[in-house]
């Protein structure tokens, strides 16, 4: 992949043409006090469509719920009077106010305090969501969910999770009732706070950059859905130099949300992580087209490579200071060299070890040529030359690399 991708600082403007001002939209009805859709999805879902509700509309006026309706009620479609699938709403009129208009409206509307903030979130959404573009936010499943956010409201829809291995009570493998935005929104504020505050001289993330980046350590440390970080960026369409500009122009101080998330990169392997990559793999790995059994048998192996690491005691004291399992020890040599980190937090290299078992899984399960198009263009891609990523790995991080398939007929004949 090429690194200087979005070298261009003009391809980091981002277009909020989209952005809906709901202080600057009014309900016949309700004035500004009604809950008020503009989005398009949104909209289908009550029946009504853009060329239909340019401006959006209002849906409390169709509330018949015994509780008072909020941001969440909207996709409650039972509540609301409907006549042949068309919710009973009233259409938005464009009133557009000045900037003095709309910072009185603010202490006398229902966007102040509640409402943050609600004109707030209109905003930030409508901002990161252009910035990252479409084919990056449908990457985000798994583990977020993306798309028409009726689903997440209905009944019978599917909310299994699983148990934590580290931390029992934590989710690890997340449902898709886990909106992307909504899981990023408190990382977003953040970044909008200090822009905003900020000295305009210094160099700044980049809402692009940053979202990426806080998504992969969200996803990590919130679900234990890891990936090493060249899969996710090479996913995403983002190149070494522009991720680690902007790494090294972080909101300062850093925020303990991203601390702790970092902190988390040195986790080691888990069966919840190893079924997560596989995920991810099964969906996003255009170059191989897994079944549902090759998936199934892949996750099996990697599973079973997994607990031969975490079986194995090392006790050679030349080795290790104290007796620790084989799994512990590689995870504490999985490091990059230095360059990857945010202010003074490094990153491990996660997702290092579950790859590494994945693929050796596929060498197992997976004709030679599916397994190798597996490991060369998506696990350890190497388009030209020596990619970055090794590049940034230690030295004995690439060696893991390189020995992993020796130390497995190492653990198999003991």
């Amino acid at each position: 992949m090429a690194e200087d991708i979005y070298s261009d600082e003009s391809l980091w403007d981002v277009d909020v043409g989209n952005y809906c001002d709901p202080l600057d939209y009014e309900c016949p009805k309700c004035g500004l006090w009604g809950e008020f859709i503009h989005e398009a999805e949104e909209l289908e879902n009550h029946g009504f469509s853009k060329s239909l509700a340019p401006h959006g509309i209002c849906v409390s006026c169709a509330w018949i719920g015994d509780t008072e309706i909020d941001s969440n009620s909207i996709f409650d479609l039972e509540k609301f009077s409907r006549q042949n699938g068309v919710t009973k709403a009233s259409q938005l009129i464009f009133v557009p106010k000045t900037e003095s208009e709309k910072a009185d409206l603010m202490y006398v509307s229902p966007y102040y305090d509640l409402g943050a903030n609600k004109a707030a979130k209109y905003r930030i959404k409508s901002l990161y969501r252009s910035a990252i573009k479409e084919h990056r936010y449908l990457m985000m499943h798994p583990p977020y969910f993306v798309g028409n956010r009726t689903i997440l409201f209905k009944p019978d829809y599917d909310s299994a999770g699983k148990t934590s291995e580290v931390d029992p009570e934590k989710d690890t493998y997340i449902s898709t009732k886990h909106d992307w935005f909504l899981s990023l929104f408190e990382s977003f504020k953040d970044l909008e706070t200090y822009l905003r505050n900020s000295d305009r001289s210094i160099t700044k993330p980049n809402r692009l950059c940053y979202a990426l980046i806080t998504t992969f350590l969200h996803k990590h440390w919130d679900f234990r859905n890891v990936e090493p970080l060249w899969v996710f960026m090479k996913r995403m369409n983002i190149g070494y130099i522009q991720i680690t500009r902007r790494m090294n122009s972080w909101i300062t101080p850093t925020p303990s949300r991203h601390i702790t998330q970092i902190d988390s990169l040195s986790l080691p392997a888990t069966m919840a992580s190893i079924s997560n990559l596989i995920s991810i793999i099964s969906s996003h790995a255009k170059d191989v087209k897994l079944s549902e059994n090759e998936v199934q048998d892949m996750e099996n192996n990697s599973i079973a490579i997994l607990k031969k690491l975490q079986n194995k005691t090392i006790t050679n004291q030349r080795i290790v200071s104290e007796p620790k399992s084989f799994l512990d020890y590689l995870t504490s040599k999985a490091q990059f060299s230095g360059s990857i980190h945010i202010n003074e937090q490094q990153f491990h290299a996660s997702g290092l070890i579950e790859a590494l078992c994945v693929n050796q899984s596929a060498y197992m399960v997976l004709d030679p040529r599916k397994a190798k198009n597996l490991e060369k263009k998506f696990l350890f891609p190497a388009d030209h030359g020596t990619p970055w990523w090794r590049r940034e790995l230690t030295d004995e991080a690439n060696k893991i690399i390189n020995d992993f398939s020796k130390y497995i007929e190492l653990l198999d004949t003991t």
